[in-house]
């Protein structure tokens, strides 16, 4: 008899220890609605030890709403005499609501007889927060205007799809979800491997790439695709944000007939104005030798005579001489628009063309300094190096001048390949860019189209500067290099300046 006691005293422990051990919720009542059993998750709840909640009804423990709730599940428990599932709440001792998956099941005697119930409640709060943040995530991402895809590394076929790419292609969720990846893109190349697509992807973690989607109607339509590789729980999973591009498309190509008729309209001017130019400049540069041919006569007759160098007719012919050489290279810089001014093609060291300019140009007690930033083996290319010369003078002095209080020039060179997407009015390939700026004043929007235009200037006119010459001069020696010249200006910040030159080939 001792034993058994001792055998009951045990289990009851066990018992305990079990019910304390589980972190649900878990209690036993009486008809009468008493607690008589409850563990150590259910004294957390509410705050209270097991002596003070057992004997005890729920009116006696939790707020009356809670209570009620509570005594109605009960009731039907007993009323219908079978297990039944619930879902309920209450505040807890932070003042948050806690959410429960609550199962209440009766209790029976040896003659069938209900005595109470044994009620298991979860604590589900948690979960339907991730539930809730989970549907307000699906919405955000159905609302979005990119199509949002997850497919399978293993097998390219689509795990989840917003309703954006479904309407986009124009299949249902549950055809998509029959399809791959292979299945929706319309061009190929013919030695493509998903598994070298998916091993490319995890290795480099994301991808930037422009496809060809065909729709169910077996239309196409161009987009870009960022593709990113996960791995979350040990499943893997590539997530794609897909963007239709058809207007951008239209728009770039809109952009680059614009472009070429720009520079077609802009080539014209530049050839009319050369033919006329070119024909002035030879008329001026002959009479400009002959007056400087009689300043030299004058001034070697004069020499003979002893005059000082102070001699104010000495003075008067020499700035004469000064400004036809002035006049001389204004000439020079008209005759390159001209059929004459055609390039001298060879292979050059932009490297150092820039770095010999550059220092000639930049006066050594002004405040401006230059930093260089020039790419190890840059591309060759075959170009005049005179005028070469001239376009990176031009440029550097046009960034001094935009800098009155001195300031940084940035000179850069590096290789580049052109392709359709960068958007340049160049043929695609490889080139050499050159970048040159300053922290200057800047140009204003409304001059910035006009910049390359023959004699507009937004400087003073003068003997030394202001010619309205220089930039246009730039521009028509990079066209006629099969290259371009572009600028970017922000008034106040400054003006960088690019140049393209296509590599050489050979």
């Amino acid at each position: 008899m001792k034993n058994e006691k001792k055998s009951q005293i045990e289990m009851d422990i066990y018992h305990k220890i079990l019910l304390d051990t589980i972190r649900d919720v878990v209690y036993f009542k009486d008809a009468q609605g008493r607690n008589l059993v409850v563990n150590k998750t259910f004294e957390e709840l509410v705050g209270l030890k097991e002596r003070d909640i057992i004997g005890k009804t729920d009116e006696q423990i939790f707020p009356p709403d809670l209570a009620e709730c509570c005594n109605f599940s009960d009731r039907e428990v007993f009323e219908k005499g079978r297990t039944l599932h619930y879902e309920e709440d209450c505040v807890g001792k932070d003042g948050k609501r806690i959410f429960f998956d609550t199962v209440k099941s009766p209790v029976y005697d040896e003659h069938r007889n209900i005595i109470g119930l044994v009620g298991v409640s979860r604590n589900i709060t948690e979960y339907r927060q991730t539930l809730e943040d989970l549907q307000l995530f699906k919405n955000i991402i159905n609302q979005t205007n990119d199509a949002v895809v997850i497919v399978d590394p293993g097998t390219s076929r689509f795990i989840y799809v917003n309703d954006k790419y479904c309407s986009n292609l124009g299949y249902t969720r549950k055809e998509i979800f029959n399809m791959k990846v292979t299945d929706i893109e319309a061009i190929l190349p013919d030695n493509f491997s998903w598994s070298k697509h998916v091993n490319e992807v995890r290795e480099k973690g994301y991808m930037l790439l422009e496809g060809l989607h065909k729709r169910k109607d077996g239309t196409t339509f161009p987009v870009w695709v960022n593709v990113k590789f996960l791995n979350i729980m040990e499943n893997n999973y590539m997530v794609g944000i897909v963007r239709d591009i058809t207007d951008w498309k239209k728009m770039q190509d809109e952009m680059q007939r614009l472009n070429k008729k720009n520079e077609l309209q802009m080539k014209q001017k530049l050839d009319s104005i050369g033919i006329l130019a070119g024909g002035i400049a030879h008329d001026f540069n002959n009479i400009l030798t002959v007056i400087l041919g009689n300043i030299f006569l004058s001034k070697m007759y004069l020499s003979k005579k002893n005059l000082s160098s102070e001699d104010e007719v000495l003075k008067k012919l020499t700035q004469s001489e000064d400004a036809c050489m002035q006049a001389k290279e204004l000439t020079g810089m008209l005759i390159t628009f001209a059929r004459g001014g055609e390039p001298a093609k060879e292979l050059i060291a932009m490297s150092g063309i820039l770095k010999e300019t550059v220092s000639l140009v930049i006066p050594s007690d002004s405040e401006i300094t230059c930093e260089f930033a020039i790419t190890d083996n840059l591309y060759q290319v075959k170009a005049d190096s005179l005028q070469i010369k001239q376009v990176v003078r031009s440029l550097v002095i046009n960034a001094i001048e935009a800098m009155p209080n001195g300031g940084i020039i940035k000179v850069m060179a590096e290789n580049i390949t052109a392709s359709k997407n960068d958007n340049l009015p160049i043929k695609e390939g490889k080139y050499l860019k050159v970048s040159i700026s300053d922290n200057g004043i800047g140009i204003s929007e409304e001059n910035i189209s006009k910049i390359f235009d023959p004699y507009f200037s937004t400087k003073d006119r003068g003997a030394q500067k202001g010619m309205g010459l220089g930039l246009s001069i730039c521009y028509s020696i990079i066209n006629r290099h099969e290259g371009l010249i572009t600028v970017d200006s922000k008034t106040g910040v400054g003006t960088t300046f690019h140049f393209y030159l296509p590599a050489n080939s050979e």
